[in-house]
């Protein structure tokens, strides 16, 4: 993970997370407007206009959007089960914080999978649709040699993504693309909300292309071992790079998190 100028961390934040999920008895112009909303408070959350912890007035978002307040609260209701604001009686509705307990989970469930793909994919063997993952890494080695940070990142994530899809089909792919696409956005909110953050190299990114291509190689000799040993300490480096932002974050201010951060050695 890296930062990046361009905005394409965003977008693909955005676009994951724009999911329909309204009932199905519900009027026409009730649903467009909701959906409005939902996009309207998404938009604002991936872009840290709205930052976690932050209370939102449902009656300043109607007045913003010059709707009534009924498509607001359909629109909160989607978001709460979505996990993206929370809602207090007496009190009101929040951003969500990050939940650090949940990023260490997903980050463990990441592994899991990525691991099972791997497995997969050495016991049956290279496919011909194993030519992707060989093009997406030289696409990785041009962007980083490039220092195209927009670039990199897409071409970083389908790595991953492609990885799954070929190793364990398009179900868990899906499922795989909404664990790193809450990661990213943990990732992005922690950083882009911290001016001293901003400034701070996590990574050589030049050194992730070829770790890709270590892992697919070893994959192609059918050596598990290696494979497998290659994949969990590519994650556990990011893993690590997450342990130092939320040092540097939690000493800064801790206000976005859930619960305060526990930082473990080793």
């Amino acid at each position: 993970m890296v930062r990046q100028s361009n905005g394409c961390l965003n977008r693909g934040v955005v676009e994951r997370l724009q999911e329909r999920s309204a009932p199905e008895k519900i009027n026409l112009r009730c649903e467009k407007l909701s959906d409005k909303v939902v996009n309207h408070i998404i938009n604002n959350i991936s872009d840290i206009t709205f930052l976690p912890g932050q209370k939102i007035n449902p009656r300043d978002i109607a007045g913003r959007l010059g709707i009534s307040i009924m498509p607001v609260r359909d629109a909160l209701e989607r978001l709460e089960q979505q996990g993206w604001i929370v809602r207090y009686p007496q009190s009101g509705t929040y951003v969500r914080k990050i939940d650090l307990k949940e990023m260490g989970e997903k980050c463990q469930t990441r592994a899991m999978i990525e691991s099972e793909a791997v497995i997969n994919l050495v016991e049956r063997g290279v496919c011909d649709d194993f030519d992707r993952l060989r093009r997406i890494v030289v696409e990785n080695e041009y962007a980083a040699a490039k220092q195209d940070l927009g670039y990199y990142e897409k071409t970083d994530i389908s790595f991953h993504r492609t990885l799954v899809e070929l190793g364990c089909g398009a179900h868990l792919a899906e499922e795989h693309a909404e664990i790193m696409n809450r990661l990213n956005y943990n990732f992005f909110v922690i950083v882009w909300s911290c001016e001293k953050l901003k400034k701070h190299e996590f990574m050589d990114i030049q050194k992730i292309p070829i770790s890709h291509k270590t892992i697919l190689e070893a994959v192609e000799r059918k050596d598990l071992i290696s494979a497998l040993r290659l994949i969990r300490t590519h994650i556990g480096n990011s893993v690590d790079r997450y342990r130092e932002i939320l040092k540097i974050r939690s000493e800064i201010d801790s206000t976005i998190f859930e619960v305060e951060p526990v930082i473990q050695e080793g």
